[in-house]
């Protein structure tokens, strides 16, 4: 892991107070609508697990798609 990498995946974690973001935070990080959101989700483009019915995606995920 590049440390841009881990620069990035922390500065995420920071601004969102967790690893693990809900999909309103995923698409504020990448400049996104929640409904391209949906798409990428859908289509197996972004992981994601479901906790408590509820999409997360990780701050690494987030960060890979970043780079």
């Amino acid at each position: 892991m590049s440390d841009l990498f881990k620069t990035t995946v922390e500065m995420i974690v920071e601004r969102n107070g967790t690893s693990a973001l809900n999909k309103k935070q995923t698409a504020v990080e990448l400049n996104i609508g929640l409904t391209k959101i949906d798409e990428l989700l859908h289509n197996g483009e972004l992981k994601f697990k479901k906790v408590g019915g509820q999409y997360r995606i990780s701050a690494n995920t987030i960060a890979e798609m970043i780079a």
